[in-house]
């Protein structure tokens, strides 16, 4: 059996982001409700992380409850203050999956912060990265939107987070879904694009936004960078400029 090369693009089905789904966040949230689940009261901003160190701030800080009743099957999530926090293990399927529920819910503000990988020599581990923008390389924006090569957070969260961290670069991400098959050719081309970093998350969280009706954005902190010319790993780095960037976020979140 063959198929055409316009038959193996990505969706399979083209056109197949416009679209009704069959199976909703509403059908799953009113059926777990059936069973008695209470999510109790949903904020209306959400900040997702996927580094270890940001949920050990979290179990640390007076301020912050754990709700288990939140947390899908590899998540961790926290109430602080007037805001969700949810940790997760990398990747963009289980935190669209989870943006879902919280905007049938009543969420209408996602943030990530998260590490990633510099891919320009001019950002370095720990620096601190607003990205506005972000390459569709992910496999899941593709679901949410036409065909297009970037998809855009919402402006003004970036801004907030820019004025919170002035001496962060802007610009854009490249995500990808699998981080062991960064190639020379990809760098070079990206790179020739103006593209900082490279990450799991960010085009799904946009373009998921951007689908819903609701506001996204990301701050990143590299551990490392990866050029044609060039690969190193700092992770230590990173630890105190993820936490400043964290702070930034929740305070975002919060209409701080």
């Amino acid at each position: 059996m063959s198929f055409a090369v316009e038959d193996v693009g990505y969706p399979l089905l083209r056109g197949k982001w416009q679209d009704e789904t069959l199976h909703s966040a509403a059908q799953f949230i009113e059926g777990v409700k059936a069973l008695g689940w209470d999510p109790g009261r949903i904020p209306s901003s959400v900040v997702f992380a996927f580094d270890h160190r940001v949920r050990q701030q979290l179990e640390e800080r007076l301020d912050a409850d754990e709700a288990p009743e939140l947390a899908s099957g590899n998540a961790r999530v926290f109430r602080l203050g007037g805001i969700i926090v949810s940790c997760l293990s990398p990747g963009a399927g289980a935190m669209v999956t989870q943006m879902e529920n919280l905007i049938y819910l009543g969420a209408r503000r996602f943030l990530i912060v998260g590490t990633c990988g510099s891919i320009s020599a001019e950002v370095r581990p720990g620096d601190t990265v607003v990205a506005d923008s972000a390459l569709r390389d992910d496999g899941i924006s593709q679901h949410y939107l036409p065909p297009g090569r970037y998809v855009e957070g919402t402006p003004a969260v970036a801004d907030s987070l820019h004025a919170l961290l002035p001496a962060a670069k802007r610009g854009a991400t490249w995500t990808i879904p699998i981080p062991y098959r960064v190639t020379k050719r990809e760098l070079v081309k990206y790179g020739g694009e103006n593209v900082l970093t490279v990450e799991m998350e960010v085009a799904a969280l946009f373009a998921a936004a951007q689908a819903r009706g609701v506001e996204a954005g990301a701050v990143l902190v590299p551990t490392g960078v990866t050029t044609a010319d060039e690969r190193i790993e700092d992770w230590p780095a990173s630890t105190e400029p993820l936490a400043l960037a964290f702070e930034a976020a929740v305070k975002v979140a919060s209409g701080d």
